[in-house]
């Protein structure tokens, strides 16, 4: 109780801080008609991109607006007008001036430049924006990754057929999702929660490297993925997406948005997914992708009030089957059948107290059930989560404080084979998080969060991050900081259950770690602005849970090892030369854990990756064109020496190079796009042992290393209406 009352007169003293003056922004905001008339726009929304601070033009279109330390780009949205970002420099001072365009095309406006993927913010953050997501298909969350350095999302087994992502050459167990500043897709989801978001569902990823705020709680330890949805006042009033490719996958989204009255907004999402072609492209005798149906439905309400109030309602059903071609021999059948359901509610509030204070209620309740049977084993997970979060965020001159209390409450029932797990956990814990600023070009962040967990007991969440720009246009970042997860032995590695290999589970302990790195981002106005960006992160657990397929061929241990670490470095270069957008990066994985008894480089890794992505659209030009290429590096592969030597495989896996292309014609409301993926048919070859005899034991369909899907075409049309 002492405790407690302590954590509370802190929190109430954090709150009690004055808010006094701070940098203000005015400036008046018009929109240009395809006449080119200009005329002072009223009610268009302008907000801090990450924060919650923002503010609504008057009638006469003029605004004034607090900006926050450390923010940088500015988005503004008018219902009629493409919504936009616009990057204000470190030291601007005056009124602004914004014109808005109205109608379809894809207006920029800016006072130092366009948004850069990168942006200043004091943790490295990388923007993947709604034009970025529309130069490929991106039917889904990992699909919206394809041209992201930092990100890569590849296909986690043959079967199953959902995609996977890796940041900073870990799972993205470690990463945590947030959805609009709201935790979200935890414990069971992992296997297919880039599966559970439509990519036409978004407007824009934030993917930040380095330990997460406390603020939004102890895991995320190298980094979050924050998603937002599109906005019912983005000045679209419907919505429509129709995909289909060459493998047979067919694909509808439709987004409706409305006005409810002077201040709410509403808007529903629905989309529908169809795969029933069976493919047997590399001719083992098993489908290439599985067969999948999906139904995922959203309803959002927005209100633009004192207080601000959000609410979102989702709901899905996902169904796969995969395995055997049908008319196999029942002794050389194998089925994988998958069922995933998931329900989510989302309520967020926040109240301005005075100018520069705020305070916000954040409830979220979801329920996932997760049904598997993999050949011969049967899975069946439900999971329960409940969090509540009350924040405090306050401001002076050069500090900004963000304080609270949370409460996350989770609880599991599974079974699996003849095993069953049970177990609730309770987690409440305090936080704050202040920024200083000693000085115009340096800030400083520090945050501490406790908790008291069930299963891993009382600990302290320690996070720091340092910015720094020496000279305008260069940023260099610092961050350390420590996380904490409770692993869940199937959920984290249902793929790798897809073989005849014994299954152990052993030690299986909270997985504890240590994030730090940093990174220099320079801008070089030659021309455009060119960014060149340097990177280098180290995660470095004392206790991590692991798969373990290097003690034996015909064994799989999960168990905790102990000492495991990752390192990351990345070099990447962007810019626009003779109308072409580019992007160029190179990164480099060095990853370890105790496996099989030895200290080894972990498997079915490409430790080098080259990624290289191209746009070209004409000034006012209705086409535009993108290209993607990638290559991988060989990697290890666990040895398959145990076994008959016609059921071995190399000791590596080469290297790949993959080539997607999509051409987008606009015309009006409507977008129509043609694509093509994996022009290089690169597949890995054979994608599985054994696949003949799947009850032997040698079958295994978990050791993938490269691409599964061959050269696909597909042609989809995208329709506006304002």
């Amino acid at each position: 109780m002492r405790r407690t009352l302590c954590a509370l007169s802190i929190f109430c003293g954090l709150a009690a801080l004055p808010a006094v003056a701070q940098t203000v922004i005015e400036g008046v905001l018009y929109g240009r008609d395809p006449d080119g008339n200009e005329r002072p726009l009223a009610g268009a929304r302008l907000q801090w991109k990450g924060t919650t601070v923002g503010a609504l033009t008057a009638q006469d279109g003029r605004f004034r607006l607090a900006r926050p330390h450390g923010a940088d780009t500015l988005h503004i949205s008018a219902l009629g007008y493409k919504d936009v970002d616009t990057v204000l420099p470190r030291h601007f001072q005056g009124e602004l001036r914004l014109v808005l365009e109205a109608g379809r095309e894809l207006p920029r406006i800016a006072v130092e430049s366009t948004a850069p993927t990168i942006s200043a913010a004091p943790v490295k953050t990388e923007h993947i924006t709604l034009r970025q997501l529309e130069q490929s298909a991106c039917c889904t969350l990992a699909e919206s990754f394809e041209k992201s350095p930092t990100v890569e999302a590849t296909f986690s087994d043959p079967l199953i057929g959902a995609r996977h992502i890796q940041m900073v050459g870990l799972s993205g167990a470690y990463v945590q999702t947030l959805v609009e500043a709201v935790p979200a897709f935890r414990g069971l989801s992992l296997p297919f929660q880039w599966e559970y978001v439509p990519g036409p569902f978004l407007e824009g990823i934030a993917i930040s490297k380095g330990a997460a705020s406390v603020v939004d709680g102890y895991e995320g330890l190298t980094g979050s993925i924050s998603i937002d949805y599109r906005k019912p006042y983005d000045g679209t009033s419907f919505f429509a997406n129709l995909y289909g490719s060459s493998v047979g996958r067919f694909e509808a989204n439709l987004i409706s948005a409305r006005s409810l009255g002077q201040q709410w907004h509403g808007m529903g999402f629905l989309h529908g997914r169809w795969a029933g072609w069976e493919r047997d492209a590399n001719g083992d005798g098993f489908i290439d992708m599985p067969l999948a149906r999906q139904l995922n439905g959203m309803v959002r309400l927005l209100s633009a009030g004192n207080p601000e109030l959000q609410l979102l309602v989702r709901g899905l059903i996902d169904e796969r089957h995969g395995g055997t071609l049908r008319g196999v021999a029942p002794e050389r059948a194998y089925s994988v059948d998958i069922l995933g359901r998931r329900g989510e509610f989302i309520a967020k509030t926040a109240l301005e107290l005075t100018e520069g204070a705020q305070l916000g209620l954040r409830l979220s309740v979801s329920g996932q059930q997760l049904q598997a049977t993999l050949g011969q084993r049967r899975y069946d997970g439900v999971q329960q989560t409940g969090l509540l979060k009350v924040l405090f965020v306050g401001e002076e001159s050069r500090i900004r404080v963000r304080a609270g209390a949370d409460m996350l409450l989770d609880v599991y029932d599974e079974r699996f084979a003849d095993t069953a797990w049970k177990r609730q956990e309770v987690a409440p814990g305090l936080f704050a998080e202040m920024e200083y600023r000693p000085r115009e070009e340096l800030l400083l962040v520090a945050g501490l969060r406790g908790d008291w967990h069930s299963v891993a007991g009382a600990f302290l969440t320690p996070r720091a991050y340092l910015r720094w720009q020496p000279l305008p246009g260069v940023t260099t970042r610092l961050s350390v900081g420590r996380g904490m997860r409770i692993p869940n032995p199937v959920a984290d590695n249902l793929p790798f259950f897809l073989s005849s290999r014994q299954l152990v589970f052993g030690r299986l302990s909270p997985e504890w770690g240590w994030n730090y790195g940093g990174s220099v981002t320079v801008l070089v106005p030659v021309g455009r602005i060119w960014t060149v960006d340097l990177e280098l992160y180290r995660t470095e657990f004392r206790n991590q849970v692991v798969p373990d397929l290097d003690s034996s061929a015909r064994l799989l241990l999960v168990q905790d090892v102990g000492y495991a670490r990752a390192t990351s470095a990345l070099v990447q270069l962007e810019g626009r030369l003779f109308g072409i957008e580019m992007r160029l990066a190179y990164r480099w994985w060095d990853v370890w854990a105790r496996t099989g008894g030895q200290w080894r480089r972990r498997p079915l890794i490409s430790p080098h990756r080259v990624l290289a992505t191209l746009s070209y659209a004409p000034a006012q030009g209705r086409w535009q064109a993108d290209a993607t290429v990638l290559w991988n590096s060989s990697g290890r592969l666990p040895s398959t020496a145990e076994n008959p030597d016609s059921l071995r495989w190399a000791e590596r896996f080469p290297a790949v190079v993959r080539l997607n292309g999509q051409l987008t014609y606009r015309l009006g409301a409507w977008d129509i796009y043609l694509g093509v993926e994996n022009v290089t048919n690169a597949l890995q070859r054979p994608a599985i042992l054994d696949p003949q005899n799947p009850r032997s034991p040698y079958f295994d369909a978990s050791l993938v290393w490269g691409p599964l899907e061959g050269r696909l075409l597909y042609v989809g049309v995208r329709w506006r209406v304002q």
